[in-house]
């Protein structure tokens, strides 16, 4: 599970699978997982399904449940994932350790996951910076060099089309006259 957890490209199947192994692990009948939204604080349900892997609707009613909070290795709880059966149930001292095990496996990949997303989004941020930041740079030169201002014109109009991520732009001139 553990190779599987790292390498699993599809969201959905990733946290399908954290919930099949609880539902293994456990002998649930059904299982979900859920993560805290951290701009809401409130759980978002990402996965939910039955012991002979079906999904669940999100509106299923199960009784009684086990959930374990998933924590990172930093102490923050990020989610919990829940197990359920049609009757009351104890679980055995170690079904509850595989369970937790499982819990901080997969907080740490979810989180190493969000980590990498973070820095990906913020190396796109920085290329494109980057990239107007030489737009920039290229357009000093030119107007340091051009005889020509239509030429010049242009060029500006171009730049502030590019560094603004826009359809289109102008340059009004006021001419006194």
């Amino acid at each position: 599970l553990r190779v599987r957890l790292v390498s699993e490209a599809d969201e959905h199947l990733f946290f399908d699978a954290i919930v099949a192994a609880a539902l293994a692990i456990t002998g649930a009948g059904s299982g979900s997982i859920h993560l805290l939204n951290p701009e809401t604080s409130e759980l978002v349900l990402l996965a939910m399904r039955n012991a002979d892997g079906d999904s669940q609707p999100a509106g299923a009613d199960p009784r009684p449940a086990h959930s374990t909070p998933l924590v990172t290795r930093s102490g923050r709880t990020i989610g919990m994932l829940s197990t359920y059966w049609p009757q009351d149930r104890r679980l055995s001292e170690r079904e509850l350790r595989f369970l937790d095990l499982l819990a901080r496996q997969a907080a740490e990949t979810i989180e190493r996951r969000r980590t990498d997303d973070a820095l990906r989004e913020s190396e796109r941020r920085l290329s494109a910076e980057l990239a107007d930041t030489r737009l920039l740079q290229a357009l000093g030169s030119q107007l340091i060099k051009e005889q020509d201002s239509m030429t010049l014109y242009e060029t500006i109009v171009d730049a502030a089309t590019s560094i603004m991520h826009s359809e289109y732009a102008s340059l009004q001139m006021l001419h006194p006259e």
